[in-house]
């Protein structure tokens, strides 16, 4: 094992050696003891500790996600303790909700730089008194952000919210992204769909509207491909311009969950992907019409149909009325 982990750091060092920082979604807890599981979820994840080895210094982990507390809080507390002895810097979960906002600030060559990341309130939310994720609502964003704004260059948030395998931002993600960026945030991405979308430049700002996987293991017969297919998002600042660039360099995961560098033919097609999307998205044309295509992808539908079969089995059919009302609201309403 301690060979293997120490391939893939060698390989995720050079594949991260031109980026001072790198920002990534943890989507699981790091645990050695069997603490409670979440019992009402279907998919609960966890890995060991030693797994950091893996992984370059340089990363900052963002904890908000809807996996974190699926060993409640001692999973989050035994992560938290396992990245500090690892020496990683994270944000977006915490013992309390203070604790759960709490920014990492980093300074480069005399630049500041601000990282904070949140998710869906619907996803184990802190508060004053429990432990959880620090809730993506505008109410608890906006004002961390202008506060950041007022004694740091650049702000990055990180948002786990959207629809799984849907790529087309919802309603809610496009209003959050452009309170967030009014308020003072550079570079807004979102992630929690598991395929890749398209994104949106300005000189001053960019959002990633769905970054994807990047390392996730998933059968290779899994029925939605586009699981597989994802991209290095690579963003670099001219302070002195006011100016920021976006680099896209396409990748797919294989069998062992990591990704690695596409052929020609793949390359083209996972770029058009993310062109044409960020095209339609960006023109606002008809996203509700881009989502229902989406929704009526057979193998959506049968994945959606295994998934709200097992809900009906272990919750009854109430919970999945509640649950597909829920996602009609996200997907096709302001709120």
């Amino acid at each position: 094992m301690l060979s293997d982990l120490q391939k893939s750091k060698n390989y995720l060092t050079e594949l991260f050696k031109e980026s001072s920082i790198v920002f990534a979604n943890l989507e699981l807890p790091l645990i050695k003891d069997n603490y409670p599981v979440n019992e009402d979820k279907k998919f609960v994840f966890h890995q060991v500790p030693e797994i950091l080895s893996a992984f370059p210094e340089k990363i900052i982990f963002s904890l908000a996600n809807n996996h974190i507390m699926d060993y409640g809080e001692n999973g989050l507390l035994d992560t938290m303790k396992s990245l500090q002895s690892y020496g990683f810097r994270f944000t977006g979960a915490g013992i309390n909700i203070s604790e759960a906002g709490s920014p990492v600030i980093i300074d480069i060559d005399g630049i500041q730089i601000a990282f904070i990341a949140a998710a869906d309130e619907r996803y184990q939310p802190a508060n004053n008194n429990s432990s959880g994720t620090f809730p993506a609502i505008p109410e608890l964003i906006i004002p961390k952000i202008r506060e950041l704004r007022k004694t740091v260059d650049i702000i990055y948030l990180s948002v786990h919210m959207g629809m799984e395998y849907i790529p087309v931002p919802t309603p809610v993600m496009k209003r959050l992204a452009k309170q967030c960026h009014d308020a003072g945030a550079n570079v807004v991405f979102f992630h929690h769909s598991h395929c890749i979308s398209g994104y949106t430049l300005s000189p001053q700002k960019c959002t990633l509207w769905g970054t994807g996987n990047f390392i996730f293991y998933e059968s290779s017969d899994y029925p939605l491909k586009s699981w597989f297919d994802t991209a290095h998002w690579s963003i670099s600042h001219d302070l002195d311009e006011n100016t920021l660039d976006l680099s896209i360099t396409p990748f797919q995961i294989n069998e062992n969950g990591l990704p690695e560098r596409t052929d020609k033919k793949a390359y083209d097609r996972i770029f058009t992907t993310i062109s044409e999307i960020s095209n339609k998205i960006n023109l606002n044309s008809a996203l509700f019409l881009l989502r229902l295509k989406y929704l009526m992808n057979p193998n959506y539908i049968k994945v959606l149909c295994i998934n709200y079969s097992d809900m009906i089995r272990r919750h009854g059919p109430v919970k999945v009325i509640r649950q597909a009302a829920s996602t009609f609201k996200v997907l096709f309403l302001n709120r």
